[in-house]
């Protein structure tokens, strides 16, 4: 006959683990508590790696997944950027290019599948490869990002303008 233990010890059990939980939870908070600037530069790493499975995938659930993601990331970006005592407008503007370079990268994707492969939106999407795995320290990448959203603008604004492919290659070379 197998042995069971008493109903009272599966009640000590579930309080132990209960009880286990909310003392790593207290110890996170307080014992540990993170640099906000060293918060601010993990969300921006995390950012910057989301914008390259962006660029480099060609699923587009993936995409809308990795761009989801990066909007809660930018959230929280500014939510921790509140607790530094820094100017934030180069966060929010960081924060607005990240959303513009989610945003048009899947519209060139979009447009790559249903128009066809067009050298300049091929070459956005390349350069933005380039461009963010180039980034070596975090001090950086809000630059990158900026510069990004500006090119990634007007590739987009020459596109819906329906330019030739040469006129748009050259607004695309421009920057």
């Amino acid at each position: 006959i197998p042995t069971v233990p008493a109903p009272p010890l599966f009640v000590v059990g579930g309080f132990a683990a209960v009880g286990g939980n909310a003392v790593a939870i207290l110890a996170f908070r307080f014992l540990l508590p993170i640099d906000p600037a060293r918060r601010l530069r993990s969300i921006l790493i995390a950012i910057v790696r989301d914008l390259n499975i962006i660029a480099a995938t060609d699923s587009l659930p993936l995409m809308e997944k990795c761009r989801i993601r990066t909007h809660h990331r930018v959230l929280r970006m500014l939510a921790n950027a509140k607790k530094l005592d820094q100017d934030l407008n180069a966060i929010v503007e960081g924060g607005l290019a990240t959303l513009v370079i989610g945003r048009n990268m899947l519209i060139l994707r979009q447009a790559e599948r249903s128009e066809g492969f067009s050298l300049v939106a091929s070459g956005a999407i390349r350069e933005t490869r380039l461009r963010l795995s180039a980034i070596s320290r975090s001090g950086e990448i809000l630059s990158v990002l900026e510069e990004l959203s500006t090119l990634l603008s007007s590739v987009m604004e020459a596109k819906y303008m329906n330019l030739n492919q040469p006129t748009q290659a050259k607004i695309f070379i421009s920057y």
